[in-house]
């Protein structure tokens, strides 16, 4: 995005000013290329206090006059093409005026510039910029190593700016539900396929629980995360699957996707098996504390085993007697 918006200069000499201000208040915004083009004269106001706001139409959802915040930065790019549009056509009412009118067969600049115009003229610059170099991993002779790759250009076109204004936001740590609604998004399911947790928040999420777990014992586990390599951050993220009360670290189990336990359901006491605070009411549980947790606690994995197994012995005896008694009595 640096290199893109380095190099505007270039989009304004192949088409027009009209076309680099649509592109950055897509960068900018995030709304959809459509409803930046069709923006009425008339789309910017202000709050109480004085901070800008956008107002525009979200015409995939029918959602009219819809109001998104925006820095002072966009807002004077606003205002100048305000200005540039009132100079095109002075005598055409403000209530009837285009931000972006249309440059062929409009005579009054009531009908606005197309979607598939700015596209054209966005894809004609980008294909005479120099190539993007990203960092790319590849394979070299059975190794993976870091090599700077050109990007392809065919990715970048205006609706992509949208994601990549969404994940600016998620990477800034802007909360999902305040994404949501910037996205003017219906579904919080939408807004999450706009974006990818980056490594860094992964990083933050796993050392913030980890620094809080317990063992079977009770003693903390994993007490100096903030000193571990990388390798073992991405171990810790990966290696463990989600058991009843916490988490289960057993390898056959977590590659299984917890379906492999022989002792299913009764972690608590098992050496694999880890919690945190977050469970603290439900271990706590009158229920839970007397029967549950000192029992397992006080037995082995091997234990556990045995009795798991007993008690799958147990019930195959009790259906094999009901199907016998079941046959007497056809009989």
């Amino acid at each position: 995005m640096r290199q893109l918006c380095a190099n505007l200069d270039s989009l304004e000499t192949v088409s027009s000013p009209d076309v680099r201000t649509a592109i950055e208040l897509i960068i900018d915004t995030g709304r959809r290329p459509n409803e930046i083009c069709k923006l009425p004269w008339q789309c910017l106001d202000r709050e109480s206090d004085g901070s800008p706001i956008l107002v525009y139409d979200n015409t995939k959802n029918l959602r009219h006059a819809r109001r998104l915040p925006i820095p002072g930065a966009t807002a004077a790019l606003i205002i100048k093409q305000q200005q540039r549009a009132r100079a095109r056509f002075p005598n055409t009412p403000t209530d009837k005026l285009k931000l972006f009118p249309a440059s062929l067969a409009n005579p009054h600049g009531t009908k606005a510039t197309t979607y598939e115009w700015v596209s054209a003229k966005h894809r004609a610059s980008v294909k005479n910029l120099p190539d993007f170099l990203v960092p790319t991993v590849i394979v070299e002779d059975g190794n993976r190593v870091t090599t700077m790759l050109p990007f392809d250009k065919n990715k970048i076109y205006p609706y992509a700016y949208r994601h990549t204004c969404a994940q600016r936001r998620a990477d800034a740590g802007v909360p999902q539900d305040v994404l949501q609604s910037l996205m003017d998004h219906r579904e919080a399911s939408t807004t999450q396929r706009y974006y990818r947790v980056g490594e860094k928040r992964r990083r933050e999420a796993v050392e913030r629980v980890t620094t809080m777990q317990f063992d079977r014992n009770g003693t903390r586990v994993w007490r100096q995360a903030k000193t571990l390599l990388d390798s073992e951050r991405a171990r810790r993220a990966i290696g463990s699957v989600q058991v009843p009360y916490g988490t289960c670290t057993e390898p056959s189990n977590v590659a299984a996707g917890g379906h492999d336990c022989p002792v299913r359901f009764r972690c608590v006491g098992c050496g694999h098996f880890r919690t945190d605070v977050s469970y603290l009411p439900d271990l706590s549980r009158p229920s839970m504390s007397c029967c549950e947790a000192t029992r397992c606690s006080m037995s082995g994995p091997r234990n556990l085993m045995l009795r798991a197994q007993g008690s799958a012995l147990a019930k195959a005896a009790r259906r094999s007697r009901l199907r016998c008694s079941s046959n007497v009595m056809r009989r």
